[in-house]
């Protein structure tokens, strides 16, 4: 959050595209594990994605049988390949926002490490000349000294 209390839009992006591909790993990855199930998967199977884990259950453990011939899977199937689509889609959108947070935070760590070392440098360089004048400032502490002794 920012200090007027809202919240930083790209932080909470890029934590959402962390935890996404945390989760399902890389889109291509979540895209083929999809494709390869439902390529080899008998038509009365159902596909879940739950907590990112991918299971098959058998269709009749998760809906009641209804005695449709299997040609009537084919519409259910061609929607799991379009929600399969979507989910790339947005895994592709998470990870690029992702890749350019990375980008644009690693740009700001090299600029920081850049101003650290001329702020670090400038530090030694102030040091010495403190060192410096406090040398000169005794030197004429000495002079004065020697002066009110004298007179």
């Amino acid at each position: 959050p920012h200090g007027n209390g809202q919240l930083d839009y790209s932080t909470a992006q890029a934590k959402t595209s962390a935890m996404w591909y945390f989760r399902y790993g890389s889109p291509q990855e979540l895209f083929h594990k999809i494709m390869r199930y439902t390529s080899q998967a008998p038509l009365d199977t159902h596909l879940r994605i739950d907590r990112g884990f991918m299971s098959a259950k058998p269709a009749h453990s998760l809906e009641p049988l209804t005695g449709k011939p299997a040609t009537d899977d084919f519409p259910a199937l061609e929607e799991k390949i379009y929600k399969a689509i979507e989910l790339l889609k947005a895994a592709r959108a998470s990870q690029a926002a992702a890749e350019r947070d990375a980008s644009r935070l690693r740009e700001q760590l090299e600029q920081r490490e850049e101003d650290l070392e001329t702020l670090r440098s400038e530090v030694v360089s102030l040091r010495k000349d403190r060192e410096e004048v406090r040398g000169r400032v005794e030197k004429m502490l000495k002079q004065i000294d020697a002066l009110v002794a004298q007179g």
